[in-house]
């Protein structure tokens, strides 16, 4: 074989092998970012059929309503949590003044007629996303 063939033979060879540790880094690097992206613990945690939906509450000050979303703040913290449609929404209300002390009562109210500045407890359920979805409003005196 003429040197000059060799020479064209190696050099696509190299660019073959080039060409083939690309591919091969990008299907790895892929393969990295879908795994970094595949469910999170808390989703593989929620995803059991032995664990029930995970609750906690939030509260504070109603700073703004967005559709069926309530803004809270409460000192240096700003939370935005959905409410569910078929959420409940109570007020709490003191009695009046009595002669013994009463416990406030709760009365059921529309979601309408949340204000903001009201003072609002609301329990929630977590979502598999890691957000938070409300279930129950219940704003204080």
């Amino acid at each position: 074989m003429k040197k000059e063939n060799l020479i064209v033979i190696g050099v696509i060879g190299g660019l073959i092998l080039l060409a083939l540790g690309f591919y091969s880094g990008l299907n790895y690097a892929q393969k990295q970012m879908q795994g970094a992206q595949t469910e999170s613990p808390l989703a593989d945690l929620l995803a059991l059929k032995i664990v029930g939906q995970l609750t906690t509450s939030v509260s504070g000050d109603i700073t703004e309503i967005s559709g069926r979303s309530l803004t809270l703040s409460s000192e240096e913290e700003t939370l935005t949590v959905l409410i569910r449609e078929d959420a409940s929404v109570y007020r709490l209300t003191l009695p009046e003044e009595a002669t013994v002390p009463q416990p406030a009562t709760r009365e059921e109210i529309e979601f309408a007629e949340i204000k903001v500045g009201d003072r609002a407890s609301v329990s929630c359920v977590l979502k598999t996303d890691s957000t938070l979805e409300g279930v129950e409003v219940t704003l204080a005196p």
